[in-house]
């Protein structure tokens, strides 16, 4: 019984590897756009920004509830 359970282990394993990889790019290519923002804008236009983005992400989160 537990060898059947090994390949679907194996399977979702390098699936959330991958999930996880391309999480950590998105996150990583956000942070450098922010802080590019940071240098062209100034602090205080760029965190009006930042969230103006969460709040939309989490009014969008409410909606398939």
């Amino acid at each position: 019984m537990s060898f059947l359970r090994l390949p679907w282990h194996i399977l979702l394993t390098s699936l959330c590897g991958m999930v996880n990889q391309r999480q950590q790019q998105v996150i990583e290519f956000q942070n450098a756009q922010i802080e590019t923002l940071l240098k062209k804008l100034g602090k205080s236009v760029v965190e009006v920004v930042v969230f103006a983005r969460c709040c939309r992400y989490f009014l969008d989160l409410g909606e398939y509830k």
